[in-house]
């Protein structure tokens, strides 16, 4: 009887370290690959190469129109009162402009040469104006005009 208890007792313990180092794996074979999907494309390095993640329709919308707009920042570059920095917010209708030089002689003679002629047929209904802060917050901007066009079609620009 003591036998038997000393038997069970080893198995018991056995089976404790068995559980606790865990059964040795059997080796990994690749995962084969099915005639329907191929298998991803690899870098030099061998790793496989992230898939781009498919773009929201406002994302789209957006990228759409900022490639269609370029012409209109190209034109705002060439005039005389020019040039400006651009950025575009997240409102699809509004146009941020920086302008270099005098805001107050720069604005004008943009809007009235580039902004009201064409900036509606790039759906631009606002165009925001901002120059650079004071020398202590040199990558800041401020706010100095805003140019909206109204129900009748005319520009109109309002200075902060």
């Amino acid at each position: 009887m003591r036998l038997l208890g000393v038997m069970a007792g080893l198995a018991v313990v056995a089976a404790a370290l068995w559980l606790a180092t865990g059964r040795r794996a059997a080796p990994k074979l690749p995962p084969a690959v099915t005639p329907a999907v191929s298998a991803p494309v690899a870098t030099n390095s061998g790793e496989p190469l992230a898939l781009p993640v498919p773009m929201t329709p406002y994302e789209e919308r957006r990228s759409d129109l900022i490639e269609k707009r370029s012409a209109l920042v190209r034109r705002l570059q060439e005039t005389a009162a020019g040039p400006v920095s651009c950025s575009w917010p997240e409102e699809l209708d509004t146009l941020d402009l920086t302008p270099r030089g005098n805001a107050e002689a720069v604005v004008p003679a943009l809007v009235s040469g580039v902004i009201a002629p064409e900036a509606y047929a790039y759906g631009i209904r606002r165009v925001r104006w901002f120059v650079r802060a004071d020398p202590p917050l040199a990558k800041t901007f401020r706010l100095v005009a805003e140019s909206t066009r109204d129900a009748n079609g005319s520009w109109r620009t309002f200075w902060k």
